[in-house]
């Protein structure tokens, strides 16, 4: 899928879905702050502790998406 970004809503992150999806292929058209792609898919940055993209973590701030990249999203985990 060459204008879209694969999505991966780790944890209980599919809850902000409407379908209740792990992965989501998400249509873009060139480059997009990836701060922009979580309000185009209503994810709350305050929900995510960690991110990837094609497998290297990255920052929410200044992190820029592009077509065929594949983002993970993660919650904070929780253990004892």
């Amino acid at each position: 899928m060459e204008n879209t970004v694969e999505i991966h809503l780790g944890g209980h992150l599919n809850f902000f879905d409407p379908d209740k999806r792990n992965e989501l292929h998400v249509p873009i058209s060139g480059e997009m702050r990836l701060s922009d792609m979580l309000e185009l898919i209503n994810l709350p940055s305050a929900e995510i502790a960690l991110i990837s993209i094609n497998g290297e973590h990255v920052d929410l701030e200044n992190t820029i998406v592009f077509p065929g990249d594949r983002i993970g999203f993660y919650p904070p985990m929780g253990g004892g």
